[in-house]
């Protein structure tokens, strides 16, 4: 503080502190200020996660022809494995078999779930429904308390042993049995989220129970869950990898056939590759709707 007021600190000048010695703004600070929100930013762009990927496959890439008999020697064992029989047709099947696994998993969770948690909280709203009530709350507790490995088998061999289902479809709907339990509780907490007064006000307004929910509560409790949502979509693609237990030729078990007839490996490190990509792919997706929905809330305070 001087006589004429406080004193500013300006750009690239030294400043007098009050022992009088001159001293000068440090580049080395400031550059690491720079660099750390330079970083902060990057990282939290859509492109952070992409890059690593690459830098580990690059790293791979590299590991790869450094070692083990040189580059030839490497492109001739690579033919080997995935072009003779044409092999890597097998993992392109396989990973199209996996992805129609997941749709039909999610879809059926979906329904599932959100059934389920409409009756239990229209139960606790006060509904006479008290043995659909019990239903959906054994329902959540059993499918939640066994592994879905069993659940596979039990539904495959048991329920679908004497009916013409492909294997494909029972696994799905077996994947899709398992996540509607997890999705019903999702979605419970995202309606419970919702303040209760917007289905006072929209009773209030006539509306049946039903409809409310459908074209009140529902709308914002998903809006609520959704990261959640797309985290069960992922942990429902990477369970998928079990269908095989039922003799389904997911890319798991493809990778594996690989595997068992060349004794390499590498199949399965490619597959583990392939469901990261697709993890990545659906968290890109998840930044880029969450982006959207930020935006038209902030569109939406600006009117």
């Amino acid at each position: 503080m001087t006589a004429d007021g406080p004193h500013h600190e300006l750009p690239g000048h030294s400043v007098s502190d009050a022992t009088g010695v001159s001293r000068r703004p440090s580049r080395a600070g400031a550059g690491a200020a720079l660099s750390g929100g330079a970083w902060t930013r990057f990282s939290r762009s859509p492109w952070f996660n992409p890059l690593v990927v690459t830098l580990l496959v690059g790293a791979g890439v590299v590991y790869f022809f450094m070692t083990g008999g040189g580059p030839r020697a490497r492109l001739e064992r690579l033919a080997e494995v995935y072009l003779t029989q044409d092999r890597w047709r097998w993992l392109l099947s396989g990973l199209g078999s996996t992805l129609v696994l997941t749709l039909i998993a999610a879809v059926t969770g979906v329904m599932i779930g959100l059934v389920l948690s409409v009756i239990r909280m229209a139960w606790r709203a006060g509904a006479p429904i008290a043995l659909l009530n019990l239903f959906a709350e054994t329902y959540v507790t059993v499918v939640r308390g066994t592994p879905v490995t069993v659940q596979l088998m039990i539904i495959y061999f048991g329920l679908f042993a004497d009916l013409p289902v492909s294997r494909v479809l029972a696994a799905g709907l077996a994947f899709g049995i398992n996540s509607g339990a997890y999705v019903a509780e999702i979605f419970r907490a995202g309606i419970e989220s919702v303040d209760g007064g917007q289905m006072e006000a929209a009773r209030s307004l006539g509306l049946p129970y039903l409809l409310a929910m459908r074209k009140v509560v529902l709308p914002q409790a998903f809006r609520n869950v959704l990261p959640t949502l797309v985290n069960e979509f992922i942990t429902l693609l990477k369970e998928t990898a079990v269908a095989g237990y039922i003799a389904v030729e997911d890319l798991t078990r493809e990778a594996n056939n690989i595997r068992t007839k060349t004794f390499d490996i590498g199949p399965l490190y490619v597959t583990a590759l392939i469901y990261l990509v697709l993890v990545l792919l659906l968290t890109l997706l998840l930044r880029r709707v969450e982006r959207k929905l930020r935006e038209g809330d902030r569109s939406q305070v600006n009117i």
